[in-house]
């Protein structure tokens, strides 16, 4: 039996449909894909919250207008 019959059967001596197996593989790949994006887009939304608040933090401390709440922060430490 030639190699390439060969990779035509299956386990049990019958031939795979290539079709089915090539359509699902597809499929799985795009879920893949889609999974891995949603991930991504998660991860940057904390990631630009992050950076948003600590340029607000840097806003109130630099312009002193929040002086009076570092101020009360200090006293309670």
């Amino acid at each position: 039996m030639g190699r390439k019959r060969k990779e035509r059967f299956d386990g049990q001596g019958y031939y795979a449909d290539r079709k089915e197996n090539r359509a699902s593989s597809k499929i799985d790949k795009m879920n893949a894909k889609a999974n891995l994006a949603l991930a991504k887009s998660q991860k940057r939304k904390w990631l630009v919250a992050l950076i948003v608040v600590g340029l607000i933090a840097y806003a109130v401390i630099s312009t002193g207008s929040g002086a009076g709440v570092i101020n009360m922060v200090k006293g309670y430490f």
